[in-house]
């Protein structure tokens, strides 16, 4: 639950980065929340944290389910063709895609 509500670490994020964020997110001080990560500590949650925890992990949960229903309605709303144009479409898009590694061996090769 924790990893979900603190986020995706990106590559320029620290670890210390990542636990202040979620710190912010739990409305908890920093300190707690590395003890509650940490695995040489400790650390008995109390009943309020927990709820607290919940709260916001169920609250994530709704909105991703919310979001999903969106999407879902969208491609129910296209014709077939649109959405599979579209599927198609974002797959090229990338390290393979225009530009990519792969286009330019088949340019060389011509």
């Amino acid at each position: 639950m924790l990893v979900a509500i603190g986020g995706p670490r990106g590559w320029s994020d620290t670890k210390d980065h990542w636990r202040n964020r979620l710190a912010r997110r739990l409305d908890m001080n920093a300190r707690r929340v590395r003890a509650i990560l940490s695995n040489n500590e400790k650390v008995s949650l109390t009943a309020d944290e927990y709820i607290r925890i919940e709260a916001r992990f169920r609250a994530l949960d709704e909105r991703l389910q919310d979001d999903l229903r969106a999407l879902s309605a969208e491609d129910r709303d296209a014709p077939f063709g649109e959405v599979r144009a579209g599927r198609e479409a974002n797959q090229g898009v990338g390290r393979q895609g225009p530009g990519g590694p792969q286009a330019r061996l088949q340019a060389d090769r011509r």
